[in-house]
């Protein structure tokens, strides 16, 4: 299951809060938007199939209370312990979405963010089988037009979409880090200068073989018989 809202659905920007990213040396516009949502307990089936059932119950189980408002979209409306402190917090991540608000005007007048990160949800379960759910959404390369548009929308209730990104990255499961790739072994130099060799004489490594790598050796060529070019051949010399 993945957290995804394909048509625009009510929710509330809460927050925006407008920060940098550095991509090299160079400071890129980023911001981080809190968002809160409302509806059936049926979402929390999004980030766990068994997390609905963890909470509530069906009706019918024994000791259920008396509640006149229920959610006629669950079939399990009553909370299974009033125990538990609200909200809930979550550790679900989902990397590379793409975030788009409508600003009114549909079309080109949306907000459209890519590759997101997003996370940092909490959830509070109410009894009769409504929750309400607040995320965090990280965007970097803003333009100035969609900042100036996102930081009038504070505290205004707006419809958003939650889609995945043309070539999104794997999403960041509970206890689970995305796949990285290793590249290739290293030498046994390196490993004998990482261990044993001063920070100085590693970085001057570095940069050597950085060098080397950038420049391939030309092969050396004679003219041999008919004009044609052979590759030169070294001849050990008979003492």
């Amino acid at each position: 299951m993945s957290f995804t809202l394909e048509e625009f659905t009510p929710a509330t920007l809460s927050s925006v809060n407008m920060r940098a990213e550095m991509h090299g040396s160079d400071p890129i516009p980023a911001t981080d938007l809190g968002l809160s949502m409302e509806g059936s307990n049926n979402l929390l089936l999004m980030f766990d199939p068994a997390l609905k059932a963890a909470l509530y119950k069906r009706e019918g189980e024994a000791d259920e209370p008396e509640f006149d408002e229920l959610d006629p979209t669950s079939n399990m409306p009553f909370l299974r312990s009033s125990s538990i402190s609200m909200p809930i917090a979550l550790k679900n991540e989902y990397l590379g979405r793409r975030v788009t608000i409508d600003y009114g005007l549909g079309g080109k007048s949306n907000i459209v963010l890519d590759n997101c990160d997003v996370n940092h949800f909490s959830v509070e379960c109410s009894e009769g089988g409504s929750v309400k759910i607040k995320f965090r959404v990280q965007a970097s390369g803003v333009s100035e037009k969609s900042l100036g548009k996102l930081a009038s929308l504070v505290k205004h209730d707006i419809k958003v979409t939650v889609t995945v990104s043309d070539g999104a990255g794997q999403d960041a499961m509970p206890g689970i880090a995305p796949a990285v790739d290793p590249g290739p072994p290293p030498e046994a130099g390196d490993i004998f200068v990482a261990t044993h060799a001063p920070a100085a004489v590693q970085a001057a490594r570095a940069v050597l073989k950085a060098k080397l790598g950038s420049k391939k050796p030309a092969k050396k060529t004679v003219t041999g018989f008919a004009g044609k070019k052979v590759a030169a051949k070294k001849v050990a010399k008979k003492g």
